[in-house]
């Protein structure tokens, strides 16, 4: 993971945010567009780069599996523990601290993450981001659910059926056909392949148009409180996580994607988590806005001092 490749990486990855957001401006894709194309990465596209990951696998990979599983909720664990005195130093009110904690804990890991692993360290790495959003799909129809929902409201057992979404079968169907070592056919596979490979340009060209979206850009870049939560999410915490994870007897490999999706910007379900809950989230859409386009400078920024240690 050398800094120099991964700022290069970077640099692409915000060559197609771009895109997206000149696309936008110039009239050539409309609000409804870009909801329709979001649907097709969630539903098709990240679905198939998960499962085109593993296809051709070799590796043994209980092992793999066992540990990345177990480190993954040890990490979002750390993540909710420490969302309770962060929330506190930079929220004024009862509401704002459950954002705060919201965002802290909820990365984006589909949208942006899968990108930005698989520009670094190629498809096969691919089955660690799988665990990963495995257990943040869990982790977001519950203890995500249970955080924004009103006091006074119960917790409805009914919403987890939204964990039956792609997302999460494609995720499991990548660890059965990596574990087993299954063999899909070869048309299958390709066809599997081919949608894949459609994920990474789209979903950063989908976040440009997002950006595009917003009437008063300008006002996102003019909150300091932001800026230095964002600087605790996605640079001093992964760095914290850096230095543990080096001294535990796991694979450089799995280090080092820990890192790098623990220092992802916020994840967009959570405005839709707030929408659901009708609370306030400006807040939120502004976290995600300008931590999208601070990772450009903070990953590169986070993978130099990853090698420091």
């Amino acid at each position: 993971m050398n800094a120099g490749i991964v700022l290069k990486q970077m640099v692409v990855i915000f060559l197609l945010i771009l895109v997206g957001y000149i696309l936008q401006k110039k009239k050539l894709v409309t609000q409804k567009d870009g909801a329709c194309l979001s649907k097709l990465i969630v539903e098709v596209f990240n679905p198939g780069i998960i499962v085109s990951s593993v296809i051709g696998s070799s590796n043994n990979g209980e092992g793999n599996i066992t540990g990345t599983v177990f480190l993954a909720a040890v990490l979002f664990l750390v993540l909710i523990l420490l969302a309770v005195p962060i929330s506190k130093i930079f929220a004024g009110g009862r509401e704002e601290k459950k954002i705060y904690s919201l965002i802290f804990v909820f990365s984006n890991l589909g949208f942006i993450g899968i990108p930005v692993v698989q520009s670094i360290f190629g498809k096969g790495a691919l089955i660690y981001v799988a665990i990963f959003i495995l257990e943040y799909n869990i982790l977001l129809y519950t203890y995500g659910y249970l955080l924004v929902m009103p006091s006074d409201s119960k917790f409805h057992p009914g919403s987890l059926k939204s964990l039956l979404n792609m997302g999460t079968l494609s995720c499991l169907l990548a660890l059965l056909i990596f574990v087993c070592h299954i063999r899909l056919p070869y048309i299958l596979g390709t066809t599997i392949t081919y949608l894949g490979n459609v994920a990474t340009p789209l979903a950063l060209i989908v976040i440009g148009i997002s950006i595009g979206q917003q009437e008063h850009l300008y006002r996102i870049f003019c909150q300091w409180k932001l800026y230095l939560f964002l600087i605790v999410k996605m640079i001093l915490v992964p760095l914290f996580m850096a230095v543990v994870l080096k001294r535990l007897p796991i694979s450089e490999e799995l280090a080092q994607v820990s890192v790098i999706l623990m220092a992802m910007p916020v994840g967009s379900m959570t405005v839709l988590l707030l929408k659901e809950n009708h609370m306030k989230e400006t807040l939120c859409s502004d976290s995600i806005i300008l931590s999208s386009l601070l990772s450009i400078v903070s990953i590169p920024f986070l993978v130099y001092c990853y090698h420091l240690f």
